[in-house]
């Protein structure tokens, strides 16, 4: 959702991606090419929910994991 708000897109799940302009896709691919491999995203959230965010608790760890597994 944080790309799609990037690219000034609606918030909503029921976008239709068929009228997203040509540049918006150029930049959706480039923002994902910059991307890690998943196992390397994944090792990355392990280490800030476990290692990091019991400090300030700035998420809550059931909801964002749901979300990430997404």
């Amino acid at each position: 959702m944080f790309l799609l708000r990037r690219l000034e897109l609606p918030n909503q799940t029921d976008i239709v991606l068929k009228d997203v302009s040509p540049s918006t896709w150029g930049t959706i691919h480039c923002e994902f090419d910059l991307m890690p491999e998943r196992q390397i995203l994944d090792f990355l959230v392990q280490y800030f929910v476990y290692g990091l965010n019991w400090m300030k608790q700035v998420i809550h760890v059931p909801s964002f994991l749901a979300n990430y597994q997404l």
